[in-house]
């Protein structure tokens, strides 16, 4: 009862603290275009006080455990619909941390395939793939007798098809703060927006842990902030301790803003690290 007790309190007194500051996030620091007439207003860059970074902070995290959350975009109802697919609410501390209605409108959602991808169904896959290519390598003899390479299958976005089954989906919504230039996101939030995406791809194997080995991430399209956006990832091929993946970040409908390359690394048993208990959980964030 007193830690009930205790909770209840220190929950009171963050909403009274919040709510001092609420007033303040009215008129804290706004981005302002290079196109208004203040000389100040122009220099968007410039950090305001203390007091001002504070409040819009915090005014913004009280809104958003307030305010009712908007509903998901149809085609994210459409991946959710997925069969194969199950929502992940596991997600990184580096994630928890900003989701604070600025940065990041909510946790990102994850979609993934509902079961792992185990050694030996890869085995039986590459077993299975060998033996129908063998199988048509006398017709492609027939057809070509050059030696090109056989065209990866892309779709319409260009991303090639990875291994069946594998896809994950990680829809994001990035906030107003989240922005380099005026209103555009900042470069670094979608690497760190694909890199989580790519962590969840590769975590859905249930390989164990791993890292990012290499990242190379292209970018194709200036992405207004305070839209939901859709990071898809396919595993192109799994190479012993490496997983080859591929991701693109799109509005969920027919605009690319930027795809990417992922190398992940499998670390040695001597070197895994070894998180503890409840370590991704952020149930502890959800209504």
């Amino acid at each position: 009862q007193k830690m009930a007790w205790r909770r209840k309190a220190a929950t009171m007194f963050v909403g009274v603290a919040g709510a001092a500051f609420a007033f303040g996030a009215q008129r804290s620091v706004m981005i302002k275009t290079v196109g208004d007439s203040d000389d100040k207003e122009k220099d968007w860059r410039r950090a305001g006080n203390r007091f001002q970074i504070m409040s819009n902070k915090v005014g913004s995290i009280i809104h958003s455990f307030v305010a009712p959350q908007a509903p998901p975009p149809d085609w994210e109802r459409e991946i959710a619909s997925m069969p194969g697919l199950v929502q992940n609410f596991d997600v990184s501390h580096m994630a928890q941390s900003s989701t604070d209605g600025l940065l990041f409108v909510g946790l990102p959602r994850v979609y993934q395939p509902a079961s792992g991808y185990s050694e030996e169904q890869q085995k039986e896959d590459e077993q299975r793939r060998a033996s129908s290519k063998s199988a048509g390598a006398e017709d492609a003899k027939q057809e070509s007798n050059s030696s090109q390479a056989v065209e990866v299958k892309r779709d319409a976005f260009g991303q090639p098809a990875g291994l069946p089954g594998r896809d994950t989906f990680c829809v994001w919504h990035f906030g107003k703060d989240a922005v380099g230039h005026p209103a555009t996101v900042h470069g670094g939030a979608i690497a760190m927006a694909i890199d989580e995406s790519c962590g969840h791809a590769f975590m859905s194997l249930g390989r164990g842990p791993g890292y990012t080995a290499f990242l190379h991430v292209n970018y194709r399209k200036p992405m207004p902030a305070g839209n939901a956006a859709l990071v898809k990832v396919v595993v192109e091929k799994i190479d012993r301790r490496k997983v080859f993946l591929h991701a693109i970040l799109t509005d969920g409908a027919d605009t690319k803003f930027a795809d990417a390359e992922c190398l992940f690394v499998i670390p040695r048993p001597a070197t895994a690290p070894v998180d503890p208990p409840g370590y991704m959980s952020a149930s502890v964030l959800e209504p």
